[in-house]
C-alpha cells in the first residue's frame, strides 16, 4: 500500500530548510533574500483605518506593503499592480505613499471590496459643506425621555436632553 508513495529519484542528502532556499533564490536570481523583522500577515491592519473595514487573513500588513513601496521607489507618477489584489491592501497603500495602486482580484467580493477602499474622490470641502448643512437643518429631538421608574431623579437634567 505504502509503495505508491515511495520517493522518485536519488534523496537529497542537503535538508531543505530557509538556507538552502536562500542559496537557490540567489543563484538562481543573482539576488539575496532580505529578512523582514516587522510583521506581514494582515492582522496589524485589523487597527488601521480603511484597511480594517474587511478582514482579509490572506493579505499583507500594509505596513510591509508600504515598506516594499518606499524600498522600490513607489511615488508620484508611478504605478503599483496587485494581480491577487484581496482586500485591497497593496493599492491603498500605494495610494497612500502617492502612487497609483491598481489590482485584480478573481473573488467577485474580494474586488468589489477594494474598489470600495479606493474610493477617494471626496472633496473635503464638500464634506464639510454637508456637515455644516446637516447640523443647521437638524431638528430638535422628538422622543420621550426613556421609562423608568425614577427617571427625573436618576438623571441629570443635560443628561435626558443628550438622551
Amino acid at each position: 500500500m505504502l509503495d505508491r508513495f515511495a520517493v522518485v529519484g536519488p534523496a537529497e542528502s542537503e535538508f531543505r530548510g530557509p538556507a538552502w532556499y536562500d542559496r537557490a533564490f540567489a543563484r538562481q536570481f543573482k539576488l539575496r533574500i532580505g529578512r523582514r523583522d516587522g510583521e506581514i500577515q494582515f492582522n496589524p491592519n485589523e487597527k488601521r483605518p480603511v484597511h480594517r473595514w474587511w478582514p482579509y487573513v490572506q493579505g499583507f500588513s500594509a505596513g510591509f506593503v508600504a515598506d516594499t513601496c518606499r524600498r522600490y521607489g513607489a511615488r508620484r507618477g508611478s504605478t503599483v499592480f496587485d494581480p491577487f489584489c484581496g482586500s485591497g491592501t497593496v493599492p491603498v497603500t500605494a495610494r497612500m505613499v502617492g502612487a497609483k495602486g491598481v489590482g485584480i482580484d478573481m473573488m467577485p467580493i474580494a474586488a468589489f471590496v477594494a474598489a470600495a477602499k479606493c474610493q477617494w474622490q471626496t472633496d473635503p470641502a464638500i464634506l464639510w459643506k454637508e456637515a455644516l448643512r446637516i447640523v443647521a437643518n437638524r431638528s430638535p429631538p422628538t422622543i420621550g425621555k426613556p421609562f423608568l421608574k425614577e427617571t427625573d431623579r436618576q438623571f441629570k437634567p443635560e443628561v435626558l436632553q443628550s438622551l
